[in-house]
């Protein structure tokens, strides 16, 4: 082989080489964007997940409000029934 003929062969070798590096960049660019998006997403995810876990402490809070509110009531209504059991007796 020919000293000519071995450096066109090695160009050619280091062509595509050098389009194979490229091809990973890009590659590797791609996996970046994707990160990227991947990352705001599950930011994302961790916002509303503490936005709900917010909105679940404020809703039980609530709720035991109105389970205590019911309590007063149900003992407020149970002395109504026996005052008026009371009265019509009298009667």
């Amino acid at each position: 082989m020919e000293e000519k003929e071995i450096l066109n062969q090695i160009l050619k070798e280091l062509k595509s080489v050098n389009q194979r590096l490229d091809k990973l960049e890009a590659g590797q660019g791609d996996l970046k964007d994707n990160q990227a998006n991947i990352e705001k997403k599950f930011d994302s995810v961790v916002e509303q997940t503490a936005d709900l876990k917010e909105f679940k402490t404020e809703t039980n809070t609530k709720l035991d409000t109105v389970v205590e509110k019911i309590g007063a009531i149900e003992a407020v209504t149970k002395e109504n029934l026996y005052d008026i059991a009371k009265l019509k007796l009298i009667k």
